[in-house]
């Protein structure tokens, strides 16, 4: 496995994001690690109950996004 860049480290995504993802995949047909980086923004917006502003270029996450409540700003090439 690739060792993360000097001054990152790897994290294991928390159980409850996982179980996130995997709602996200189905229900949105969006790939696995879309669904992931989606799932952690939607529980952290949930834990600190604040919006939290999502960043993405991808159609199919940007509309799960939008559905999950978060605050979206598309990117667009």
């Amino acid at each position: 496995r690739p060792l993360p860049p000097p001054g990152a480290r790897l994290v294991e995504p928390a159980p409850q994001v996982l179980g996130k993802a995997e709602q996200l995949v189905s229900a949105y047909n969006i790939r696995t690690l879309d669904a992931v980086h989606l799932a952690s923004a939607v529980v952290l917006q949930d834990t600190l109950g604040v919006p939290i502003p999502f960043i993405t270029a991808d159609e199919r996450q940007l509309a799960a996004a939008r559905d999950c409540t978060l605050e979206t700003i598309a990117v667009t090439h």
